[in-house]
C-alpha cells in the first residue's frame, strides 16, 4: 500500500537532501556576513539565521563531519583575513580550496545520494567566495571613508576670511558663512584652516606652510 508523504514530511525530506542542507548552510552563513558588515538593514541576518537553524535541524539527520565543518569554518576566515592582509591572493587561495575540501568531507557516508554533489560545491563555493571578497571589501572601504558632512566633515578645511579675524570674525568655509575665531590675527582674504569645531563656532588658523 502506497502513502503519499504529508506537506509536513515532504518539507523534512527536502531540507535534509545533503545538497539543500549545504545550500541552506552557505546562504546562513552569507547573510549574517552581509548582516555584520551592513548592520541596520535586517533581512539579511534574519533570513541568514533561519537558513542556518534549518541547516542544522538537517545535519541531526545526517552524518556530518565536524573536521569538515572546521575546513569550512576557516575558509571563510581566510576569505575575511585576505581583505585585511596583504598576501597577493594566497589567503583566498587557501579560503577556497579549505572551503573545497570541507564541502567534499562534509557527509560521511559511503552511499553518493548521502554526500554533497560536485556539480553543487563548485559553483557554490566560487560564489560565495566571490560574494564575500566583495562585500567585505567595500565594507571595509566605507568604514575607512573620511566623514564628509556635520562637524567632523569641517575639520581641516580650507576656507577664506570673509572679515579681518582679530581674533572673532566670518570664514567662507564648506560653502557657508561661520563665525569664528582665529588663533592669532588673520587679514580678510586670507585662507584659513579649521581645527576645531565648537557648535555652530569655529576655531581657524592659518594654513599650515608647506615643507
Amino acid at each position: 500500500v502506497r502513502l503519499p508523504m504529508s506537506p509536513r514530511q515532504d518539507f523534512l525530506a527536502a531540507i535534509t537532501n545533503p545538497n539543500i542542507a549545504y545550500l541552506l548552510m552557505m546562504l546562513g552563513t552569507l547573510g549574517l556576513i552581509f548582516e555584520f558588515t551592513h548592520p541596520g538593514i535586517g533581512f539579511p541576518g534574519i533570513a541568514g539565521l533561519i537558513c542556518l537553524l534549518l541547516a542544522l535541524y538537517a545535519f541531526q539527520a545526517l552524518p556530518v563531519s565536524y573536521a569538515a565543518v572546521s575546513l569550512i569554518l576557516l575558509g571563510l576566515v581566510l576569505l575575511v583575513a585576505e581583505i585585511k592582509v596583504t598576501s597577493y591572493g594566497l589567503l583566498a587561495i587557501g579560503g577556497v580550496v579549505s572551503l573545497t575540501l570541507g564541502s567534499l568531507m562534509l557527509f560521511e557516508s559511503p552511499d553518493p545520494n548521502l554526500r554533497v554533489s560536485l556539480h553543487v560545491v563548485l559553483p557554490a563555493v566560487g560564489t560565495l567566495a566571490a560574494i564575500i571578497l566583495f562585500v567585505v571589501q567595500r565594507a571595509l572601504r566605507a568604514q575607512a571613508t573620511p566623514v564628509a558632512t556635520g562637524a567632523q566633515g569641517l575639520l581641516g578645511e580650507i576656507g577664506v576670511a570673509s572679515t579681518d579675524l582679530g581674533p572673532e570674525g566670518t570664514v567662507f568655509v564648506h560653502g557657508e558663512l561661520w563665525n569664528a575665531t582665529a588663533a592669532r590675527p588673520i587679514p580678510q582674504g586670507e585662507n584659513v584652516r579649521v581645527i576645531r569645531v565648537d557648535g555652530l563656532h569655529l576655531l581657524v588658523d592659518r594654513p599650515t606652510e608647506p615643507g
